[in-house]
Order: structure tokens, then C-alpha cells, then sequence
């Protein structure tokens, strides 16, 4: 998706490749703590870590997600359902690196 700033209003406007237009308000800023909320209540997450290292800005993040959701899921299949569940913030945000667990595969 393609990020643009509309010049009147406090939005932004993402194109995705597909033709899908969204919108993003600028007043509600991504958070470490937002993501961390959605993706734990979203996935029933039991562990998210989540990191901006973007150095403040909200445009780079680093995830931990531990969930069941995961179980029987190829890593594709994981990152897609992250990618779907932040769908919303993810014509804002430059880079999403994760690792997405299942509880088992987290313990061992």
C-alpha cells in the first residue's frame, strides 16, 4: 500500500496494489502498545512482544507473537493472519519483522 497524506484533512490515504483504497487517521498514532492490544486480542495471543524500532517514529516494528492460532498453520499462513489483523495499520508502517509461535514451539 501507498501511504498519502490528503492535504486537508488529518488522513491518510493508502492505495494497495490491488486497488483497495483505506483510510488512517493521524490522530491515532501506532503504538507499540496499539499493536501489542490488537494482535493479543485479536490472535488470543498468551505472549506479544512488540518493539518499535524505528527509533520513535511508529514506522518500523519488531513482534513476538505467541498464540495457539498458530498451531497447525505453515509460517506463511502465521504472517498472513498478522498482516490481516493489522490491516489497518499497515499502510503506515514501513517494516513488520516477526516471529509468530505456537505455545509449544515457544517452550521448546
Amino acid at each position: 500500500m501507498l501511504p498519502l497524506k490528503h492535504p486537508e484533512l488529518p488522513i491518510f490515504l493508502a492505495i494497495a496494489s490491488n486497488g483497495k483504497v483505506g483510510f488512517r487517521s493521524m490522530s491515532s498514532p501506532i503504538t507499540e502498545e496499539s499493536l501489542t492490544c490488537k494482535l493479543q486480542e485479536q490472535l488470543n495471543a498468551t505472549i506479544v512482544n512488540v518493539t518499535d524500532v524505528s527509533g520513535g517514529c511508529g514506522s518500523s516494528f519488531d513482534c513476538l507473537i505467541v498464540s495457539e492460532m498458530f498451531e497447525g498453520k505453515s509460517l506463511m499462513q502465521r504472517q498472513r493472519l498478522v498482516y490481516k489483523t493489522l490491516s489497518e495499520e499497515m499502510p503506515s508502517i514501513h517494516a513488520l519483522m516477526m516471529k509468530t509461535k505456537t505455545p509449544n514451539e515457544y517452550q521448546s
